[in-house]
């Protein structure tokens, strides 16, 4: 590898400078200089190093894509795909996620990407706001392009289209901050009275259609899967 080659890869799998520092025993300043322009070039140790990490990421990604096209029909456009996403080692942790939260937000993006050449949709959300490291949900049949999923997932695309938090309606219902977050990350049973609360907070209302006049714009849960 030359030192942009190196560099280039080293970010992709979310190492960062400290950690191959640390990891092979060589000093911080030791590192920058093989990704400087200067005299000195990663050592085989190093890249071997790197390699290993892509091989890694190879497997999440295959691995990612296999379990996701198992709970998915032919039809990738018809789905989204969430992926949770850390925004610091102690959220990571606390989660209960062994690692670095770094290397594992690389190997979702690298996944994200591959997914997204499949045709699938693909989302972040805080880890707070997922049940779960991913979620694969169907939003559209391929008859009438009508939104189906659980209600749980229902009260998470309202929210998202009113462009509002968990937290901000949770508080507006009266209810503690994590109220509504605790109802969709768990994917609890919500009674049609909770839904249709939520819902109204962000200009919703719950009602029952014909599916023969179901509109697109419509969010619709799907009774059989939940």
């Amino acid at each position: 590898m030359n030192k942009t080659d190196f560099s280039a890869k080293r970010d992709m799998v979310g190492i960062t400078q400290r950690q191959i520092a640390d990891e092979l025993e060589y000093s911080l300043d030791a590192v920058k200089k093989w990704e400087k322009e200067s005299t000195t070039y990663p050592p085989e140790k190093a890249e071997n190093f790197i390699k290993e990490r892509l091989r890694e990421q190879q497997d999440f990604v295959a691995k990612t894509k296999e379990d996701i096209q198992k709970e998915t029909d032919s039809e990738s456009k018809f789905y989204i795909v969430r992926f949770a996403y850390f925004r610091s080692q102690e959220q990571f942790d606390s989660a209960g996620k062994k690692g670095d939260y770094g290397v594992y937000n690389a190997n979702v993006r690298a996944a994200a990407l591959e997914l997204l050449s499949e045709g699938y949709f693909v989302e972040f959300r805080a880890p707070t706001e997922m049940f779960g490291d991913i979620q694969v949900y169907k939003y559209k049949n391929s008859e009438k392009g009508i939104v189906e999923m659980k209600t749980a997932e229902a009260i998470s695309v309202i929210l998202e289209r009113a462009k509002k938090s968990m937290r901000k309606v949770s508080l507006e219902m009266g209810q503690n901050p994590n109220y509504i977050s605790t109802i969709v990350c768990n994917d609890k049973n919500v009674w049609c009275a909770t839904a249709a609360r939520i819902g109204e907070k962000c200009s919703f209302s719950l009602c029952f259609v014909p599916k023969e006049e179901v509109d697109e714009d419509m969010v619709v849960i799907d009774a059989d899967n939940d």
